[in-house]
């Protein structure tokens, strides 16, 4: 039993850790390309929304989310736009977790044999960092496959236990949301709850629609925390940025409640598999919530600065745009209002780092750009 316990957290661990080597891996591997995409996304709502997904590909919604919001603090990104990004990002990483639906587990090995080979002989960065993110995509599939095999043997005893986060009933969903979310938040990752909640899938714990609706939905509401931990020392905008994220994943999930029966009904006409059906009703809950909402982007910004500090001073924005590059007397007076601004910035993180060193403190840490 106690080497059955290790071998399921060592499990969980490993899938974890590879989420993380596959998400650090990909961003070094994109590099600039992540600053391009957070500035296109205030060419509109719908720009923002395909950058965002794109993102959310790259870096999962907890990283791509505390991305968005240290951009808002350091004033690159107005809040308006990070929430496109933010929505952006959700239904990227739902779309991301498609690839984890699949039953590669025969191949795992395989992946991560050519992931490291990658690393160790090429001597090009980025195919390198390439290398690190499939070497951390395989290791997903190893981890998923140990706690697959870790729990199986005991299906009729964790049978009962998992019974009682029942879909069927409107406590049972609150309850399993309740426990999803808190179990997402302490493990800091929808994704690793919701890799979790494939991995029971596959032990045959879990189903039909009513076992997993309450863990997904969970797991969306559990990871916000990820980004309003990180805003505690920054600015206004940028808690704010944060608890957008925490408010798109309520709203996607009250309203999957409140049409229960059509998500039901729509996801497991999808198709016949649990496990697929399970990741299609991650990518549906991100669409359908994401699209309403974008319209109203003002309103929501609106709403967001009248409920999470009403009377705090908003922070300078950034001063540059595209659109001053067509009349160049404009952009140079843009440019060294930026400037001025930037080294404020700079000032305050040499004030903060200076203190840093008399005073570790990890509230201090979180507050530079």
């Amino acid at each position: 039993m106690v080497l059955t316990l290790f071998q399921f957290i060592g499990g969980l661990c490993l899938f974890i850790y590879g989420m993380q080597m596959m998400s650090d891996g990909l961003r070094a591997a994109a590099g600039s390309a992540l600053r391009t995409i957070l500035s296109r996304a205030t060419a509109g709502p719908v720009r923002g929304l395909f950058w965002g997904t794109i993102l959310g590909l790259l870096a999962h919604s907890g990283a791509a989310t505390t991305m968005t919001v240290s951009f808002v603090n350091a004033g690159l990104v107005s809040l308006g736009a990070s929430l496109s990004l933010i929505y952006g990002a959700n239904v990227g990483t739902a779309v991301a977790m498609q690839l984890f639906s699949l039953n590669l587990g025969l191949i795992a090995w395989g992946v991560v044999a050519i992931g490291y080979l990658i690393y160790a002989i090429s001597r090009n960065p980025r195919l390198r960092h390439a290398g690190l993110a499939l070497l951390g995509f395989g290791l997903i599939f190893v981890g998923m496959e140990t706690v697959s095999a870790a729990i199986t043997p005991y299906r009729d005893t964790m049978a009962p236990w998992l019974a009682l986060i029942r879909g069927d009933t409107f406590g049972g969903r609150l309850l399993g949301i309740g426990v999803a979310a808190i179990i997402s938040a302490i493990l800091t990752s929808s994704g690793a709850m919701i890799g979790l909640c494939f991995t029971l899938i596959n032990a045959g714990l879990l189903t039909s629609f009513d076992g997993f609706f309450p863990i997904i939905a969970g797991a969306r509401i559990g990871t916000c925390a990820v980004a309003l931990i990180a805003s505690i020392s920054m600015n206004c905008e940028a808690r704010r940025s944060a608890a957008s994220h925490l408010f798109f994943n309520i709203f996607n999930v009250a309203l999957a409640l409140l049409l229960y029966p059509l998500f039901r009904y729509g996801i497991t006409a999808t198709a016949a598999d649990p496990l697929r059906q399970a990741a299609n009703l991650h990518v549906m809950m991100m669409i359908v919530a994401a699209i309403p909402l974008l319209p109203f982007n003002k309103w929501v910004t609106a709403m967001l600065r009248k409920s999470i500090m009403p009377k705090a001073l908003l922070p300078e924005p950034s001063h540059l745009s595209p659109d001053l590059l067509i009349r160049p007397e404009r952009a140079i007076y843009a440019t060294i209002h930026e400037i001025r601004r930037m080294a404020k910035l700079c000032s305050r993180n040499m004030i903060i780092n200076g203190e840093l060193m008399l005073h570790n403190r990890k509230e201090m840490r979180r507050a530079l750009d």
